[in-house]
């Protein structure tokens, strides 16, 4: 039922130009992110509050997605559609920043010194 409610709620995801994929990172899973805005734009990632999905971002996407490649995520220990492996949740503040690492480096979203 929830996916069924995120799913109606997701429909209101502006009607431009987006794209959206399920992440792999190494230690803690599948992260789902939403992609949006030109691909030569600075890219912007976004994290929703806690308890809240990419969707939070549903009332300034358009104004981010026009200068900037956005980067919506839905956290992989909270609700949306991430997928934590069992074992993998982040139960740390080190975990949680691994676990951006993780998705940084798979979204290749390092500058050319890897930063």
């Amino acid at each position: 039922e929830y996916l069924a409610f995120y799913d109606a709620r997701a429909r209101r995801w502006p009607c431009v130009p987006s794209e959206s994929k399920m992440v792999r990172t190494p230690t803690f899973g599948d992260t789902f992110v939403r992609v949006q805005g030109p691909p030569s734009g600075p890219p912007l990632l976004l994290l929703p509050g806690d308890s809240e999905s990419s969707l939070s971002w549903i009332p300034v996407i358009e104004a981010f997605a026009s200068r900037h490649r956005v980067y919506a995520v839905d956290h992989i220990y909270d609700i949306g559609r991430s997928i934590c492996r069992r074992g993998g949740e982040p139960r740390r503040p080190d975990d949680f920043v691994r676990w951006l690492d993780e998705l940084l480096d798979q979204l290749q979203l390092y500058d050319d010194d890897g930063r």
